[in-house]
Order: structure tokens, then C-alpha cells, then sequence
């Protein structure tokens, strides 16, 4: 599923290159704009957690009404345009990211007091196996938000909490590929380099450097829009394993490399 997934976004992005690119220019610029100003102030100490929070809340913000439309052209229903579309999605689903936010925020802190308290006791081994099952409840909480979105704006009611339910079942049913998925997410938001040069340091190859840097040059144009694809792409590729959703095989994947020499043939 992991491939297919790639194949997708990857047609997606490109048989809508300019739409893409524009989508990832606006919101590159939104998260980039507290970081400049931050960075002009003079506040180099905060610009790593503000960053953090700024994209955490954006994301939750903004990302559903991307998703809203782009779920729309992936399955042929968008017939309104990008902008109404995405200011509909706004409007429905604003608050309801908000909410998932907050829902969110609060695993985190509980996950947080948890694992300090779990540190402080690691003399007990009841603890210790109540901690690794803790660990592992929350990787798997991370991996549900692959799918957390796309399934609450595809859900007929918007709702908040069967999106959460479904979310688990969508990445229980595919425990391998959410995982790659994940990989893949974190390599896209420039995970590997800070990971190569700390472990490295001044001795990593050049060629894991080069190739942990790709992301950033990336960024831009089309990293953020990329995992936006992917985790459409991944949700709706598992509704149409479950006869959710018309199979869509033909029109995003049965495609050839000559295809991208060929322009004129896609959107």
C-alpha cells in the first residue's frame, strides 16, 4: 500500500502541478512568516518551540480545508473551483480542528506525565510493562493521524470522535505501510539531518547528508502538499479495499513514466 500510496500523490501533484505549487507556496509562507519575525526580533531561543506550536496549530487549522478540496479532485466530485472549496472547508472545518487539537494536546500531556512518572518508578517491573505498553499506545496514536483527517472531512456527518475510532481501524488493517507512511512524513519535514549530524557529526557521508538535506529544498513547493497527498491518498486507497469508495486504481496509478513527457494529456 506503501508504494501505491507514493504513485498517487506523486500523479496527484503532478497532473495538478500549479494548483500543488501554489497550495504549498501559500502555506509555506503562513508557517515562515512568526519564524522571520521571531528571527528579526532577535529571539533565536524561541524560534524552535514557537516553529513547533505554530505548525502543530496551523496544521490543525488550515490542513482540513486543503484536504477538504483535495479529496474532492482525487475522487472526480469538485466541480466549484479551489478557492470556494477550501473556504467552504474553512468555515466546516475550522472549529472541529480546533477541537481535534485540543483532544490532541491533552494525549500529549497525559503521555507526558506518564512517562515522567514511569522514569521515576523504573524499579518496578509492573510499571516498566505498563510503560512500554504506554509507549506503544502512543506510537499508535501517532500513526492514527495519518488518517485522522482525511476520514473526518470524507465523513457525510464531520464527526469528530467516529473519525478517531475509524482512524484506528484504518491503521490497524494496514500496521506496515502507516508506518513507511510516517517514515516517509518525518523525512519530508527534515527529520534525518539532524539525526545524521548528531550521530555522525562532522564524519556522516555526504551522500546521507545531501540526501537528508532534499527535504528542505523541497519545502517550498512541495513537501507540505506531498503529505498532505499521501495521507488522502492512503485513506481513500483503504476505503476502496473495504468497498467504501469506487476503486480509483485506473485513473491514479495505471499511468506510465512516458506520461510525464507528455503535458498536454493531464490536467
Amino acid at each position: 500500500m506503501f508504494a501505491r500510496t507514493l504513485a498517487r500523490a506523486f500523479w496527484v501533484m503532478y497532473d495538478y502541478l500549479l494548483k500543488s505549487i501554489l497550495n504549498n507556496v501559500v502555506l509555506f509562507i503562513i508557517y515562515l512568516a512568526v519564524v522571520l519575525i521571531l528571527w528579526k526580533s532577535g529571539k533565536y531561543l524561541e524560534i524552535i518551540i514557537t516553529s513547533a506550536v505554530l505548525w502543530v496549530v496551523l496544521w490543525h487549522l488550515l490542513t482540513p480545508a486543503v484536504m477538504y478540496y483535495w479529496q474532492k479532485v482525487i475522487r472526480g466530485t469538485e466541480h466549484r473551483g479551489m478557492l470556494p472549496e477550501i473556504f467552504t472547508g474553512l468555515k466546516t472545518f475550522s472549529l472541529r480542528g480546533l477541537v481535534v487539537l485540543a483532544i490532541n494536546a491533552l494525549v500529549g500531556a497525559v503521555a507526558f506525565v506518564g512517562m515522567n512518572f514511569y522514569r521515576s518508578h523504573m524499579g518496578s517491573k509492573v510499571l516498566v510493562i505498563i510503560g512500554g505498553l504506554a509507549i506503544w499506545i502512543i506510537f499508535c496514536f501517532i500513526l492514527m493521524q495519518i488518517y485522522l483527517f482525511p476520514i473526518m472531512v470524507m465523513d457525510e456527518k464531520k464527526r469528530i470522535f467516529t473519525s478517531y475510532k475509524k482512524s484506528v481501524i484504518m491503521f490497524l488493517s494496514a500496521p506496515f505501510s502507516s508506518a513507511a507512511i510516517l517514515i516517509f512524513t518525518g523525512f519530508l519535514l527534515v527529520l534525518f539531518y539532524p539525526l545524521i549530524m548528531g550521530f555522525a557529526g562532522p564524519h556522516a557521508s555526504g551522500v546521507f547528508v545531501y540526501v537528508s538535506l532534499f527535504p528542505i529544498f523541497l519545502l517550498p513547493f512541495f513537501s507540505i502538499i506531498f503529505i498532505i497527498f499521501m495521507q488522502l491518498n492512503a485513506a481513500i486507497i483503504l476505503f476502496e479495499k473495504h468497498n467504501i469508495y469506487p476503486d480509483l486504481k485506473s485513473v491514479w496509478e495505471e499511468k506510465s513514466w512516458s506520461d510525464l513527457f507528455r503535458p498536454w494529456e493531464v490536467k
